[in-house]
């Protein structure tokens, strides 16, 4: 019987951890997703010239 509740808290235990990773995923990509929206994108000028001059 310790052998079933040894692997039976093993499995429970890899579920938890499985759980957890998968939901610091989804959160992270949201994350990552809302900075993405909020940012504005912006190059400096860089092929020559003074921007100025036109």
């Amino acid at each position: 019987m310790t052998i079933v509740a040894s692997v039976f808290g093993t499995i429970l235990l890899a579920a938890l951890i499985a759980g957890a990773y998968a939901l610091g995923i989804v959160r992270g990509t949201e994350a990552a997703r809302e900075e993405y929206l909020e940012i504005e994108l912006y190059m400096d000028h860089t092929h020559g010239g003074d921007p100025d001059d036109l």
